[in-house]
């Protein structure tokens, strides 16, 4: 029998693609593999070794799953079955991402705290214009986390370093031509804290559920 750490998952067409650090009773090393599971037939599929290294994040984008290590962005095409690096998705260090309509967004806190917006069709990001109230608002916080919502970003921020507390916003996203090029412009639809003085609980993932 193996176990799995550190693992990412990603859901296409019915399969979940489970990507982790593996480590089998027998077997003094760990390997970096990906397993699938069919929700129909409820049965794995042999898992394979993959070329990356600890995962940060994942999400699926046009039925391809992204995910990064600590030095590359990496594409899982699921029609090839292989694995490809993306240069220019890795020009940023995105984590705590999420996809709205096919495209990738994540708050950059090392980069000017800006919320960024990656489209895998043109291969390009754009910073999210329309938030500096937001931005102003979270500037001493230490962690940021996004999620998608019906179509709707959600944005969740600690306080900050000294009164504890999660905060979250929900915003719009609306997107532009100007002078020839595309723009992407979010208005926040309500901001207000979700949880107080909490020292221990953090946002690790999201999920929209529909009622």
């Amino acid at each position: 029998n193996a176990t799995m750490d550190v693992a990412v998952a990603g859901v296409i067409d019915g399969k979940i693609y489970v990507t982790a650090y593996t480590k089998i009773s027998w077997d003094t090393s760990a390997k970096m593999v990906m397993a699938v599971f069919n929700t129909e037939t409820q049965i794995w599929d042999t898992a394979t070794e993959t070329m990356i290294g600890r995962p940060y994040g994942c999400v699926v984008m046009a039925g391809k799953m992204y995910t990064r290590d600590a030095r590359n962005s990496i594409v899982y095409d699921l029609k090839e079955s292989k694995w490809e690096t993306d240069k220019r998705l890795n020009m940023f260090k995105w984590e705590g991402g999420c996809v709205v309509d096919d495209l990738l967004y994540y708050f950059d806190i090392r980069g000017g705290k800006v919320l960024r917006a990656y489209d895998p069709r043109k291969s390009s990001w754009v910073v999210v214009k329309g938030l500096e109230r937001l931005v102003a608002e979270g500037r001493f916080s230490a962690s940021y986390y996004t999620g998608s919502c019906r179509g709707k970003l959600v944005l969740f921020f600690s306080k900050d370093r000294r009164i504890k507390g999660i905060r979250c916003a929900q915003i719009s996203l609306e997107r532009r031509h100007h002078q020839g090029r595309s723009e992407i412009w979010g208005k926040i639809d309500w901001c207000d804290d979700v949880l107080f003085r909490s020292d221990d609980l953090f946002v690790t993932k999201t999920l929209d559920v529909i009622l």
